[in-house]
């Protein structure tokens, strides 16, 4: 199956689009891995590429890049002081030290370092957050400083709530469009939960620091074959039972097949469970919504809907 490059207008803007020759019949999860691969390109890229746009039939492994990077205040403390170290290593050389920034845009939230000194009055938020501030100054100084040293390091500040609730609010936008490119949103998440944000049909994976730091610096991660399994809901849940309960029901249905459906779109592929993409919701009532209520641009409802046209309603795909 061959592939091939071109270009597309959107709204009056041309993106540049990457196309698969006769890819309708691949999973939407192997596309997206498919579309990353051809837009970096490189020789070993196209190897990754051709095996595959003849899937399931290869094997190989998939070098992998995100279009973004999440982290804590946890994670994010030593990968600010690396970055500083590179710097000064590069200042000492007699180089332009503003040559180290990342390459993949970095979002830190500032959420694990919240404890409850204050309880049972009005201003309890407002106390906690100054005495937040007073415990974790020096750590807090430094962030601030990354965020202001790197054009790709943006810091969210204490008080605006956890990592994967502001991912899921304000970060995640199922298509990136970035120096005239739209491409899927996917990111790796120093924390296990990032695969919450696969609810919303963004690509996610709860990785530790270090393959955090290496994606942010450019360098692939290389993904086993994926295998791909897809899950159609129908109808609703009865009364009485929960999400827990679809998702045991999941996992009974995998298990004599050697397969773990672990937790939908929640946390499990970090411990080498499989990874789960639910499809967006495409509806207009649920495109506006997010459109108008999270301050989303409205351009971007048409890349979302453009993009994600082989999506089906109700299917979940699961990847190791």
């Amino acid at each position: 199956m061959p592939v091939a490059s071109g270009a597309q207008p959107l709204n009056g803007t041309a993106h540049r689009v990457v196309r698969v020759d006769d890819g309708r019949a691949l999973p939407v999860t192997v596309k997206i891995l498919l579309e990353g691969i051809r837009r970096v390109g490189g020789d070993s890229e196209q190897k990754a590429a051709e095996a595959l746009a003849r899937y399931p039939r290869d094997n190989a492994s998939v070098p992998f890049r995100p279009t973004r990077i999440l982290l804590q205040d946890y994670t994010g403390v030593p990968a600010a002081v690396d970055l500083a170290a590179m710097r000064a290593a590069m200042q000492r050389a007699g180089k332009d030290p503003a040559r180290i920034e990342p390459l993949i845009p970095v979002d830190l939230i500032i959420d694990h370092s919240v404890q409850a000194d204050f309880f049972g009055a009005k201003d309890v938020y407002e106390r906690n957050l100054e005495r937040e501030y007073e415990r974790n100054r020096e750590r807090y100084a430094l962030l601030r400083w990354a965020g202001q040293a790197f054009k790709t390091f943006r810091v969210v500040p204490p008080g605006a709530g956890i990592c994967h609730q502001v991912n899921l609010e304000r970060l995640a936008q199922v298509v990136v469009v970035r120096d005239g490119v739209a491409m899927p949103d996917t990111l790796f998440g120093a924390d296990s939960h990032t695969t919450m944000v696969n609810g919303l049909g963004v690509l996610g994976w709860g990785v530790g620091g270090i393959e955090a730091e290496a994606a942010m610096l450019g360098q692939p991660t290389y993904l086993p074959w994926p295998v791909v399994v897809g899950v159609k809901l129908k109808g609703q849940l009865p009364v009485g039972t929960t999400a827990s309960d679809l998702v045991l029901t999941l996992t009974e249905l995998f298990r004599p097949r050697r397969r773990r459906a672990g937790y939908l779109a929640n946390c499990r592929n970090r411990r080498g469970g499989p990874q789960t993409r639910n499809p967006c919701d495409l509806s207009e009532r649920s495109m506006s919504t997010f459109a108008r209520g999270l301050r989303r641009r409205v351009g971007l409802i048409s890349l979302i809907q453009s993009g994600h046209r082989s999506c089906r309603p109700g299917r979940a795909a699961l990847s190791r």
